[in-house]
């Protein structure tokens, strides 16, 4: 009889928690959407608990405030604000124009004026100056401080890259510092093309043919470019090549990988470490160019860059000459939203495939010269000398 009474009570209590739990979907429901899962009971508590405060601060806004709400301002805010909230340096927020900008910067063609830009004690200097693009035909130099763009300073090499770049047949209008002096120049974007891979013979002592390879940056298609440099090369039987990654800021993770895999045997080219710890290993294939090489590297070699020539240095492929890298050893993800516009953060670490950490260390090279001596040398060393 007791037993018989112990079930009812169960039942009972089990039959009122059921209710109650319906209840409480009811309550938390969408009107005309019927009972919401517990899930979805817990997202909406939860962005109560996190955003809630933010909504009631609108909506007494909106029905006691003199003045409404810039709706275009108050996203932008909030999504800048939840950005700069991160102990990140490399967390950014784009609004759809600007995230059109940045996939435009690693694709294959952009519409600009043919020039990269770099950052030296800072300063925001013009690196390279394209051949036969508007920048040429418009007298920049490389070595020219930008000061602003279209009346507007620029802090960052991305802001000055945004701002420059921008839609074919569109003015810009840049002011310069060279040798002392204050120069303005205006200049329409064009659709400009560039090869991330230049390639070249070089005439070297004691009889040997030598290669010299340059990577700009890692972009899509970059390790193709490479390859097809390589195999230029080994075509006219060089015997030693210098693979210059000075002032090169790097790019897309995996192309730094595929290019340093072209010149390694089998083994690890690089360690991911996510937020969970969990680790993720990149490996050569073991098939690889057959002449020996150096790398070339400064302080502006960065991220990508620093993971093709950190491979290399501890796989033993090729001595690594010059200054020491950047020390950018992380990488973002970046995540697009429905309204076009994205948001880039900081996912994963990365290191050597000995372990190594390279964030904010930056690679030591084997053989350290200054920069501007650095081809020399590589010269040399590939020369017997």
């Amino acid at each position: 009889m007791r037993d018989e009474r112990k079930k009812i009570m169960v039942s009972f209590l089990l039959g009122m928690v059921t209710a109650l739990m319906l209840g409480f979907a009811f309550v938390y429901g969408i009107r005309g959407a019927g009972v919401l899962s517990a899930g979805k009971i817990n997202y909406y508590k939860d962005l109560d608990a996190q955003y809630g405060k933010y909504y009631k601060m609108q909506k007494s806004i909106r029905d006691k405030s003199l003045y409404s709400i810039d709706k275009k301002k108050r996203d932008r805010y909030l999504s800048q604000a939840v950005i700069q909230s991160l102990p990140d340096p490399y967390a950014a927020y784009y609004n759809k124009e600007d995230y059109e900008k940045l996939e435009r910067r690693y694709s294959e063609s952009y519409s600009g004026i043919g020039i990269s830009v770099e950052e030296k004690k800072g300063k925001l200097l013009i690196a390279h100056v394209i051949k036969d693009g508007p920048a040429e035909q418009g007298g920049l130099r490389k070595g020219d401080r930008i000061l602003s763009v279209d009346g507007k300073k620029v802090h960052s090499v991305d802001d000055a890259s945004d701002r420059i770049g921008g839609e074919a047949g569109t003015d810009v209008v840049l002011k310069l510092k060279r040798g002392g002096q204050d120069v303005t120049v205006t200049l329409t974007r064009q659709e400009v093309e560039e090869d991330s891979v230049d390639s070249k013979f070089l005439k070297a002592e004691n009889g040997k043919k030598l290669g010299y390879i340059r990577i700009r940056h890692f972009r899509e298609g970059t390790s193709e470019e490479l390859k097809e440099a390589e195999e230029r090369l080994m075509d006219g039987r060089v015997t030693g090549v210098v693979i210059d990654v000075r002032d090169n800021p790097g790019g897309i993770k995996d192309e730094g990988v595929k290019c340093a895999d072209l010149f390694l045997p089998s083994g690890k080219i690089l360690i991911e470490k996510n937020n969970q710890g969990k680790k993720k290993v990149a490996r050569a294939d073991g098939q690889c160019a057959d002449f020996e090489y150096v790398v070339l590297v400064n302080g502006n070699t960065a991220s990508a860059a620093e993971i093709f020539a950190g491979a290399v240095q501890v796989n033993r492929g090729g001595k690594l000459i010059g200054e020491k890298t950047y020390g950018k050893g992380v990488i973002q993800s970046v995540e697009k939203l429905e309204d076009g516009s994205a948001f880039k953060f900081t996912t994963e670490e990365y290191f050597l495939p000995d372990g190594t950490p390279i964030n904010k260390k930056g690679i030591q090279p084997d053989i350290r010269v200054a920069s501007g001596k650095a081809l020399t040398r590589g010269i040399q060393m590939l020369s017997g000398k």
